[in-house]
């Protein structure tokens, strides 16, 4: 019986590795694209066909491997976005304020904390939503929410 647990265990790390390293691979096959418009759209499909496999942890630090002088501002904010959107699960609001901090754009980092707000406003309390407030950019953005913060709690 423990050679059948030991066989499943190994299967699952070998079928873990090929998932993984499908993404890498891809990630490889953009950089070696000739022109560079391609090499972005390659980077970009990647995160996009691979998010599925990608965990919050090694789709941001995926980011920070690619070669980003090579990469568009718009399509380094669109990884992002695929990173904190559609693979990216926060547990606390913090945690996600922290990562909507890394979009380079003040629209993309608005958006990214009206996110946070709409997804943990049933258990944040008027201190906690005036701070999220904080995180804001645009002035008149932070002003709304904090009217929303003091005539809502």
């Amino acid at each position: 019986m423990s050679r059948f647990f030991a066989s499943c265990f190994l299967f699952l790390l070998f079928t873990n590795a090929a998932y993984s390293s499908s993404f890498d691979l891809c990630l490889e096959h953009a950089a070696k694209q000739e022109h560079k418009l391609d090499r972005q759209d390659g980077v970009q499909n990647c995160f996009i066909k691979n998010k599925a496999q990608l965990n919050s942890e090694k789709c941001y630090r995926s980011i920070k491997k690619v070669n980003l002088t090579e990469i568009s501002q718009k399509i380094n904010e669109q990884i992002k976005s695929v990173c904190f959107y559609e693979v990216s699960r926060f547990r606390t609001i913090k945690s996600c304020l922290e990562k909507s901090q890394l979009f380079e754009t003040a629209i993309n980092k608005d958006e990214a904390v009206f996110d946070c707000f709409a997804q943990f406003q049933n258990v944040l309390n008027q201190r906690q939503c005036l701070n999220v407030s904080q995180y804001l950019i645009y002035p008149a953005k932070k002003e709304h929410l904090k009217t929303h913060c003091l005539n809502s709690f």
